[in-house]
């Protein structure tokens, strides 16, 4: 179910990048993003709490984990698209919304603690998906000037609550261009 659901949500997305398509159709798509990844973690934590409560599962620890799991690669499953198609297409970058949905995912990783440093991780792919999460938001920084410029900051804020180590190794950078691009904000009000 999870699996259709991704695709079918990536086939909407290649239709919403076409040139000619409506703007609305982009700010629909953002806007079932929020609904989708609510959705599922809202779901799969009221299962988690049905099956802990009616002692179907002695393992509590193991139950969360697998939850946590499913929910972060549920959302990153919807993530992944929706910055692909923030950085590659122009029309896409004009609606603020795609942007803001993808930081509501990010959000709902720590509202339901989807990640954890401490969680199960095999080979990092977590990590290393929140990491490369950070290079891309960080590019956007770096390379765009507009109204996204404050959603990308809590883009960064987010990643930062969820692992500071994904930023960790680009402090000096990150510190510098974030200075740059609030003294460019300050300058639009």
């Amino acid at each position: 179910y999870q699996e259709m659901l991704i695709k079918s949500f990536h086939s909407l997305l290649k239709v919403f990048c076409a040139s000619d398509s409506n703007p609305m159709d982009l700010f629909a798509c953002g806007s079932m993003v929020k609904v989708l990844g609510r959705g599922f973690c809202a779901q799969t934590t009221t299962w988690r709490e049905e099956t802990l409560c009616h002692g179907k599962s002695k393992n509590k620890n193991g139950s969360l984990a697998m939850i946590s799991t499913l929910q972060f690669r549920f959302l990153a499953g919807l993530m992944g698209p929706l910055l692909r198609l923030f950085e590659e297409h122009q029309n896409a970058r004009n609606d603020n919304n795609l942007f803001t949905s993808f930081t509501h995912c990010l959000g709902l990783m720590l509202e339901f603690d989807s990640y954890h440093p401490t969680y199960e991780d095999f080979n990092q792919q977590h990590f290393c998906f929140l990491k490369s999460l950070y290079q891309h938001i960080f590019h956007l920084l770096v390379k765009y000037d507009d109204a996204a410029t404050s959603e990308i900051l809590i883009a960064i804020e987010h990643l930062i609550k969820l692992n500071h180590l994904t930023v960790h190794d680009q402090l000096p950078e990150l510190i510098a261009q974030v200075a740059l691009s609030c003294g460019k904000i300050s300058h639009h009000y």
